[in-house]
């Protein structure tokens, strides 16, 4: 099993390193002993603030082997841009979104599983992962869709941007591809 644990909350509309509120903290302490009761072995983490701190927090309390890993970053598209491929933009939308605009949803897509396959291939089960909506999201298709499909991704994170709570647990099962 992989337990999937969106970080604790942060003030709203804030871009970047943005740490965790009072109230985001407070979840993060309120969840930790949840999580040691998981018998979790491992803790991976995107390796932002706000998620790094959630790690932290639950940390104290499970004092396990954490690996901070930059694939399991939000995306940095997500914020700010209406969804459709990078391949398609005009130059005015590039101009309007900006430097947010990194990876397409694609490459999102490629680097959440390449995570994935990492896990599966060095059989490592039994972990939480720390990360942000929009990869839980994606490690959902992942797991239930194979390939990459952009109508089927846009269906699947919409879902998920309705549902996953600060400090929430998802719970997947780790399939060999």
């Amino acid at each position: 099993m992989i337990y999937v644990i969106r970080h604790g909350k942060t003030e709203g509309g804030q871009k970047g390193e943005v740490p965790l509120n009072e109230h985001g903290i407070q979840q993060s302490k309120e969840i930790a002993p949840k999580v040691a009761k998981l018998g979790i072995n491992h803790i991976f983490s995107s390796d932002v603030k706000r998620a790094m701190q959630t790690t932290e927090i639950i940390n104290e309390v499970t004092k396990l082997g954490v690996t901070y890993d930059s694939r399991l970053r939000e995306f940095s598209i997500l914020t700010n841009y209406p969804l459709k491929s990078l391949d398609n933009l005009t130059q005015q939308e590039i101009e309007k979104y900006g430097e947010g605009i990194k990876e397409s949803f694609k490459d999102a897509y490629n680097r959440v599983n390449d995570f994935l396959n990492d896990l599966r291939k060095n059989k490592i089960d039994n972990v939480a992962i720390v990360t942000h909506r929009g990869v839980i999201s994606t490690i959902s298709y992942c797991l239930n869709n194979g390939e990459f499909d952009f109508e089927r991704f846009d269906k699947n994170r919409k879902a998920y941007k309705q549902g996953t709570d600060n400090c929430s647990i998802t719970v997947f099962e780790l399939y060999d591809a």
